[in-house]
């Protein structure tokens, strides 16, 4: 359902960033779209999945002290995680996928 690898040929991330997705319809189908800063949100989540598994994390924050919504960065990698675009009651990663 995601590719950390590639988060834009994910199956989620197409979902919520794609007005006509391959499969069904653009998600959530009830209610508003998300936002641009939310569908930014989704793809670093994914992108930070990436680093996760290569540190050895489960699903945690990406790196040493990158994390959704803080504004902060995607660790020790040093790549932005998009200046915190899912901020306050944004998504947040308990660490399950």
């Amino acid at each position: 359902m995601i590719d950390p690898q590639n988060p834009e040929a994910s199956f989620l991330y197409e979902k919520v960033s794609k007005k006509k997705p391959s499969c069904g319809d653009q998600m959530p189908n009830v209610g508003s779209k998300l936002l641009l800063s939310e569908i930014d949100c989704v793809h670093n989540w994914i992108l930070q999945k990436a680093y996760g598994a290569r540190d050895g994390g489960v699903g945690g924050s990406a790196g040493s002290g990158g994390t959704l919504g803080s504004g902060g960065t995607a660790g020790s990698a040093g790549q932005s995680s998009g200046g915190g675009a899912a901020g306050a009651g944004g998504v947040q990663d308990a660490g399950a996928e």
